[in-house]
């Protein structure tokens, strides 16, 4: 959405043809299934603070973050850290890059070799950021909007879908595979006559994920457009030429003058949600053409805000089943319904003692619950005679926690999830809370083992290994209407959990391993 604002009012809208009630994808594998994963561009170099922050205000993270890149960036030693710094800044903020790669040569400079000098030097950058390993990983669109006649490199089809894999090649040949980059094609949802976006189309074996860029521009353009006016008719047409694939709106925003956009926006994540190919939306949260923010770094936008809170936004970081061999769509087996009963009892110790950790002094509030987890068999520590109590929980720690808890019961089933091969430490536990009901994993094929564990998310564990009893209202504000307000309401009603001086809960923050074994020691008792 770089372009020129001359280029960017020529865009127009077409009615949608998906009705708003429709749901259920067809697409095997990576799927909608109501499910929307957001991101945004933020306004900041150093993204993760401001990933962190919105966090904090929406009780949800971001899976996306989306960055711009030049091949040119990293030149000069001023700047010779640039593409690793923006990647690795999303990163941290707990969001896998959606990457932008635009150029200032044509379509057919590429698709000819005159720029695979620069192209290979940018391609290196990205293959070093991506070798830090760690699951990371990327979403890379080789020169966006190319069906326009705003960028260099456009209205040129042919040429386009060469240098396309031109670029792809060259990554190839840096030995990155599909495990750590996903090709997107991502035109805008206007194509400057007299080509449509089927004309640009690289194909089904070269893309693995359709983007697109789509806005209200409200007044702007004297006219404020539904969603389903700005969205459907992108949807409708993308489905005549790649109907199998998982949609992304790459860059999309509303403008905040003509119209009501907190209804805007909420609807937006309602559209996506129903919509057959769509699985989530980058937005563009930058004071460019007209001021598109719905987060300005310390207010969030309430109909934002009420879309983060929906249980049909989804958090997934790392992407671990989007990065696996072979292209996408790929086939995941539906889990099938619980298979194991919950547990009837609790296996703990009423002896406790002092557990001997070098970093677990006296005095503590988690001092006591330290000791009891491991009298109680639930953890050992670790081999250098720590407990690493500020350390947070991911949700691999957590599967054994519960699982110890619950008398480690024996499963036989080991492959559930793609990102959790039998014979690690948690792979038992992780299989006994899907055979549980506990959990369904956090995206098609994937549990997400190394993804940390926030008190929302403890909250609902804890309250679904007792069968979800209903509970009163507890009044914590930043609790109501989300996912897991009755989850926590249970927690506080049973003395498990007071939250914080404040007088919130604090939902989204991660929780350590020295707050984890006070909850289960409240629970247990």
């Amino acid at each position: 959405m770089r372009s020129r604002l001359f280029s960017l009012l020529t865009f127009v809208v077409v009615s949608a043809v998906i009705p708003a009630g429709a749901a259920v994808s067809a697409i095997e594998g990576i799927d909608a299934s109501g499910t929307v994963h957001a991101g945004m561009y933020s306004s900041e170099y150093f993204s993760s603070d401001d990933l962190d922050a919105f966090a904090g205000a929406a009780g949800k993270r971001m899976t996306f973050g989306g960055t711009f890149h030049h091949p040119l960036e990293s030149e000069g030693s001023n700047w010779s850290l640039n593409t690793e710094t923006l990647l690795e800044e999303v990163w941290q903020g707990q969001a896998t890059p959606f990457a932008n790669l635009e150029v200032t040569v044509s379509a057919f400079t590429i698709a000819t070799g005159g720029y695979d000098a620069e192209i290979t030097a940018w391609a290196n950058r990205v293959r070093e950021w991506l070798d830090r390993g760690a699951g990371r990983s990327m979403f890379i669109a080789p020169l966006q909007e190319m069906n326009g006649d705003w960028v260099p490199y456009g209205m040129d089809p042919g040429n386009f879908k060469l240098a396309y894999a031109r670029i792809q090649d060259i990554f190839a040949g840096l030995g990155v595979d599909e495990t750590q980059v996903r090709w997107v094609y991502a035109p805008n949802g206007w194509s400057t006559p007299p080509y449509s976006q089927a004309d640009y189309y690289p194909g089904d074996d070269r893309v693995d994920v359709i983007g697109f860029s789509a806005y209200n521009f409200g007044s702007t353009l004297d006219r404020w457009s539904s969603v389903s006016e700005v969205m459907g008719g992108v949807f409708a047409e993308a489905r005549t030429y790649a109907p199998g694939k998982p949609y992304l709106l790459s860059q999309t925003a509303s403008s905040q003058f003509g119209g009501d956009r907190d209804s805007w926006l909420a609807e937006m994540f309602t559209f996506v949600a129903n919509d057959p190919n769509a699985l989530g939306f980058v937005y563009f949260n930058l004071d460019r053409e007209t001021d598109w923010r719905m987060w300005t770094g310390s207010s969030l936008a309430p109909g934002f805000a009420s879309g983060m809170a929906q249980p049909t936004t989804q958090h997934q970081w790392p992407m671990t089943s989007w990065f696996r061999p072979g292209p996408l769509p790929f086939g995941v087996e539906p889990l099938p319904g619980p298979t194991i009963p919950l547990p009837t009892r609790f296996c703990f110790s009423d002896v406790t003692g002092d557990a001997g950790f070098v970093d677990v002094p006296d005095g503590q509030f988690y001092s006591g619950p330290v000791s009891w987890a491991v009298t109680s068999g639930i953890t050992n520590g670790f081999t250098d005679g720590t407990f690493r109590p500020a350390d947070v929980v991911s949700r691999a720690q957590l599967a054994v926690f519960l699982w110890r808890l619950s008398c480690s019961p024996a499963v036989t089933s080991r492959t559930t999830f793609g990102d959790v091969p039998g014979g690690q430490f948690y792979s038992e536990a992780v299989e006994w809370l899907v055979g549980t009901g506990i959990t369904s994993g956090t995206g098609p094929g994937a549990f997400s083992p190394d993804e940390a564990v926030d008190r929302g998310q403890m909250a609902v564990f804890l309250h679904r290994l007792v069968g979800e009893p209903a509970s009163g209202a507890t009044g914590f504000p930043d609790v109501s209407d989300q996912y897991f307000a009755d989850a926590v309401d249970w927690l506080a009603n049973e003395g498990i959990t007071s939250g914080y001086p404040d007088g919130l809960f604090h939902p989204g923050d991660a929780v350590t391993r020295a707050q984890t074994v006070t909850f289960l020691d409240r629970f247990a008792r």
